[in-house]
């Protein structure tokens, strides 16, 4: 976890293609912590990822740009809808 909390719009990202179209302010949801998700993290309200680690590299460019962020959230692409809106709670 990296602290916070946060509201936004769900975007899933599986692909490159789905990083270009991510809003900024969204809620990105994720299989995977991939360092490549970084770049998202400027302008994202909040990262979920199914799989990575609060040491892995994305949770500690998450942690200093003070975005709210979970990770080995099971099953999150599939029980949060693209579109949702959520709140991010990473305290």
């Amino acid at each position: 976890m990296c602290g916070g909390a946060a509201s936004g719009r769900i975007h899933s990202v599986s692909t490159d293609l789905d990083l270009l179209r991510c809003p900024p302010g969204a809620v990105v949801v994720t299989s995977e912590a991939n360092p490549r998700l970084a770049v998202l993290l400027p302008t994202a309200a909040a990262i979920i990822a199914e799989l990575g680690e609060v040491t892995g590299h994305l949770a500690t460019v998450a942690r200093e740009l003070k975005v709210p962020a979970l990770f080995a959230a099971r099953s999150a692409l599939s029980t949060l809808p693209p579109g949702a809106i959520v709140t991010v709670d990473a305290d």
